[in-house]
């Protein structure tokens, strides 16, 4: 009978021994936890501000920097203990090459350091680095220009007409030197050609120059007076005399005989514009 009895007692105390067991080591495991709450708490709140510690300078397209951010308290101390992932943000005419307008990085001792920044498309720029929305500071500006170590081109600007009548001069032609990235290099003082590449005949009216040479104002050679006296459809031709520079050709342009309602490339099939008024080239 006493050893039927010890069993039933045994039964009902070890889920219960096992149960305040749990209960101790939960106990136990609430000061670690909130004494690490506290530390990261403190860390966060001894973080007043952010500084660049190296600020971008001016570049050029293509080529890469870096730059440091540092978490600093109100002393303007360096809070080594902080590891926060600061996020930086770019603000200007382009993204960061291949990585958007954002990018992260960890900080280490309180610094993060970003390598390897690069921006293609020129022009002016200020970088902001951040933690959540309590703390963000903005870089210097800086400049970023276009790339004239690299390949350049010739590119036919989208604002030429891609209809004309024959014997009347079309619609500026306009031909900009860029560089490998597609930034206009306005200090371009080059001259560029244009002649006919494709069509019914070989060259320009006889009242305008064949070949038609002009030269670059802020890296755009401005052709006024492109006038063909034959119908038909052309391309057009353009070389820098710079024979590193790469040449162009431009899209199909169609010449048609006089007495023929034209449209320019944004012509719509109906013959009227977006506001109900004939649109004529």
């Amino acid at each position: 009978m006493f050893s039927g009895d010890w069993r039933r007692w045994l039964r009902r105390m070890v889920p219960e021994v096992s149960k305040r067991s749990r209960q101790r080591r939960r106990q136990a495991l609430v000061p670690a936890l909130l004494s690490a709450e506290i530390l990261e708490t403190r860390v966060l709140l001894s973080a007043t501000h952010l500084v660049f510690t190296i600020q971008p300078t001016n570049g050029t397209a293509g080529t890469s920097f870096s730059v440091a951010v540092s978490v600093e308290d109100s002393s303007g101390t360096v809070v080594t203990s902080n590891d926060s992932t600061i996020r930086l943000s770019v603000r200007g005419p382009g993204g960061f090459a291949g990585d958007g307008h954002t990018m992260t990085a960890t900080a280490v001792n309180g610094v993060a350091t970003f390598d390897n920044l690069t921006l293609n498309k020129a022009g002016t720029y200020t970088l902001e680095a951040s933690i959540g929305h309590r703390h963000r500071v903005t870089s210097d500006s800086f400049v970023i220009s276009p790339d004239t170590n690299g390949p350049e081109q010739l590119v036919f600007l989208r604002q030429y007409s891609t209809r004309g009548t024959v014997n009347e001069p079309l619609r500026t032609v306009d031909v900009a030197v860029e560089d490998q990235y597609g930034n206009i290099i306005k200090t371009d003082d080059s001259s560029v050609t244009l002649t006919v590449n494709s069509g019914p005949t070989t060259s320009f009216d006889g009242s305008v120059p064949s070949p038609y040479t002009v030269s670059t104002v802020n890296g755009i050679a401005k052709f006024n007076d492109v006038i063909l006296d034959t119908a038909g459809t052309y391309t057009l031709a353009a070389t820098d005399s710079n024979t590193a520079v790469t040449g162009a050709v431009s899209d199909s342009i169609t010449f048609d005989a006089q007495g023929q309602h034209n449209w320019d490339g944004q012509h719509f099939e109906e013959g009227y514009n977006g506001y109900g008024h004939h649109h004529w080239f």
